[in-house]
């Protein structure tokens, strides 16, 4: 059945970065989320959980780290990771990066 939602906003505290769901939450088994991230992120804690992501990124750039690599996207730039990989995604630039991923697994 098809179903459109708008947007909800989703926030994490000390959190550099603006989350939107853009799937019914406990729907399905893939979040689509939209990450507008802003510079200056200092927390670099890696983070892992079930699943496997897909993200492309619309606007600027972003730094993911997949466990001791670095990779650099840039705009029109995709990657897709299995989730239990420690990773982050950070804004090295002065301008705010916008992407977006699909993601299975519980994530939110």
């Amino acid at each position: 059945m098809f179903e459109k939602m708008n947007a909800k906003p989703i926030t994490f505290p000390n959190s550099h970065a603006k989350y939107e769901l853009l799937t019914p939450i406990n729907e399905g088994t893939i979040e689509m989320i939209m990450i507008h991230l802003e510079p200056g992120q200092e927390d670099q804690q890696l983070v892992e959980h079930s699943g496997e992501e897909s993200g492309l990124v619309l606007k600027g750039e972003m730094t993911i780290i997949l466990e001791d690599e670095e990779f650099l996207l840039k705009e029109g730039d995709s990657i897709r990771f299995k989730s239990s990989i420690p990773h982050r995604f950070f804004n090295h630039t002065n301008e705010t990066a916008i992407s977006v991923w699909g993601m299975t697994g519980r994530v939110l």
